[in-house]
């Protein structure tokens, strides 16, 4: 039997009502390359399905799309902005991605060295090495 024998018996038992699983077993062709053939709005209704789950899909993994709305008034952006230290790196600093003047770690530790804490704390550790 060639293909289109195929799908001339496959159109006559359809009509016969019989049903898609039947005739794919008589044919050799299967459900879905005779519904394709045969049901003329079988494609579109194919497409529109695997969109809806396909879109569902999507939707899940992402989750809800909330839109956050913030109202931030003038007065208080202006008064943030004037918190930031201005930019005094060179360009190859910036390029880089230098940190600011002070906002490095290696300033950090310094800063924490120096403090009258870590001093003290520190001869008192060596003191209490020495009397050992």
């Amino acid at each position: 039997m060639t293909e289109d024998q195929g799908f001339e018996l496959a159109a006559q038992m359809r009509a016969a009502n019989v049903g898609w699983l039947a005739i794919s077993r008589m044919t050799g062709l299967s459900v879905d390359v005779l519904r394709y053939r045969l049901d003329a709005t079988f494609a579109e209704r194919r497409r529109a399905h695997s969109r809806a789950k396909h879109l569902a899909l999507r939707q899940e993994r992402a989750g809800p799309i909330v839109h956050a709305q913030r109202d931030i008034r003038p007065q208080d952006a202006a008064l943030a902005l004037a918190k930031v230290q201005p930019d005094t790196r060179s360009l190859m600093a910036k390029f880089f991605g230098d940190p600011l003047p002070g906002r490095s770690a290696l300033d950090r530790k310094r800063r924490a060295d120096f403090s009258p804490q870590s001093t003290l704390l520190h001869r008192a550790g060596t003191r209490w090495l020495m009397k050992r």
